[in-house]
């Protein structure tokens, strides 16, 4: 016997209700099935069933907002997946232009895109050695994406001259990064900057201005005041007893870029 609540939400006949029904079906009978198949090399077998998953996609006709929003979700799962599956046969082409398709779908209704996403197509592109399309990739994540979403997309574009053996380019490259991050001039940012092109110089082979940028990583003064008697080192994890009043909590996410110190005076962490 259906309870209450359940029989109103079988009586909503709402287009994000039957967007949201739609979906339940569509992931468990075409969009997880089609990544089983993939994990399994069996990709001719998972290409019928994105081939099915899109052209159910592309037959949605709703009105409501709220439902027009739930079908661009369905698409853009459709483009993800037709990118891990040509990853999976190392068709890196078609996996770079799936994975733009879920960018520009993404940037068209929200007005702008993933930073992640762009360069993971850029990355395909590179995996697969189509450096033309990389570099256009790339080139395009750092017009596009704003002051704090960029970084990775330029450090790709290094590599990306890298392995063309354009030094030339990488080293105006670098010298237009770096007028950028310094018109930006924040710290975090900063760091992250410096940490890609960190291993760009060693990549190059350029010990003189890799030991410049890690000197500037280590340098232990707020990159705003300048002093080093208002800082505290910062601490990650979860803190297990009380702390010292002179160490900065930073959180428990921490990765190489992470900072190391925290300016009580201007409240950046660097």
């Amino acid at each position: 016997m259906l309870t209450q609540q359940t029989a109103g939400w079988a009586a909503d006949d709402s287009e994000i209700n039957r967007a949201n029904k739609f979906y339940d079906k569509f992931l468990h009978d075409l969009i997880l099935p089609a990544m089983d198949k993939t994990k399994e090399n069996k990709f001719a077998e998972a290409q019928a069933l994105l081939d099915e998953a899109d052209k159910q996609v592309k037959a949605l006709n709703y009105k409501d907002a709220d439902a027009k929003s739930r079908k661009v979700d369905f698409e853009i799962d459709v483009f993800e997946k037709y990118a891990e599956l040509y990853a999976a046969e190392e068709k890196f082409d078609l996996a770079g232009k799936a994975q733009l398709d879920v960018y520009e779908k993404l940037k068209s209704v929200r007005v702008r895109g993933n930073s992640e996403m762009i360069c993971k197509a850029g990355e395909y592109y590179l995996e697969g050695k189509h450096y033309a399309q990389a570099e256009a990739t790339f080139e395009k994540a750092i017009k596009e994406l704003d002051d704090f979403d960029w970084v990775d997309a330029q450090k790709g574009l290094w590599i990306t001259y890298l392995n063309q053996d354009k030094k030339d380019k990488l080293i105006a490259s670098i010298a237009t990064a770096s007028e950028r991050v310094k018109k930006i001039g924040y710290p975090t940012l900063t760091r992250q900057f410096r940490f890609a092109l960190k291993e760009i110089y060693d990549d190059l082979g350029d010990k003189v201005n890799s030991a410049k940028v890690e000197a500037q990583l280590n340098d232990k003064h707020c990159p705003l005041c300048g002093s080093d008697k208002t800082l505290q080192p910062i601490m990650y994890g979860m803190p297990i007893c009380p702390i010292e009043d002179d160490v900065h909590l930073g959180g428990c996410m921490v990765t190489k870029e992470s900072p190391h110190w925290y300016c009580t005076k201007d409240k950046v962490s660097f």
